[in-house]
Parts: structure tokens; sequence; C-alpha cells
């Protein structure tokens, strides 16, 4: 009931959780891109092409931050990610 996905740009989605620990938030990301890529494998017109994603997250530890800026290291671990050869999920630290 309180977390949250929405579309985020063209090919980028977003996904608010609540009070997730950080060990428990890297999981549901892997998890996520590993299904991903499972699913898209079984799909006929996908069999020929390898279909990934990359994901970054970003852990909001401070009281008062806006979304933002959260939204912001979310959005560098993904292009480090991308960056460092794609297909896996990067957590934003400082």
């Amino acid at each position: 009931e309180s977390d949250a996905v929405a579309r985020w740009g063209g090919e980028e989605f977003c996904i608010l959780t609540y009070a997730m620990h950080t060990d428990n938030t890297i999981k549901l990301a892997e998890r996520i891109r590993t299904l991903f890529t499972e699913k898209c494998a079984l799909l006929p017109e996908l069999q020929n092409d390898v279909v990934t994603i990359s994901i970054g997250v970003s852990i909001n530890g401070r009281d008062g931050e806006s979304f933002d800026a959260i939204q912001s290291r979310a959005d560098k671990a993904l292009y480090t990610a991308k960056k460092t050869g794609r297909n896996k999920t990067i957590l934003y630290s400082e």
C-alpha cells in the first residue's frame, strides 16, 4: 500500500519503497533485473536478442530530504551502471 511504481521518462521507471532496509532494496532490484531478462527471453520476438536492464538505487537516509535529491542520486547510480557494463544494479554512495 505504501510503495509505488511509475514510468519515469522514455525507458526509465521509478520504484518507491517505504521502510525497506538497504540490503532488501538491493535484493529486490536484483530480483527485478534477473526476472526481466528471463521473461524477455521467453518472448518469441526477442528470442534472438539479449534484453537486460540496469538499475540505480538510492536510499533516503536524511530527514526532510526532497524526492528530487533522492531521485537525482538514483539517476547517477543508473548512469554508473550503464557506463560500467550495463545489466547490473548500482547503489549510489557518496
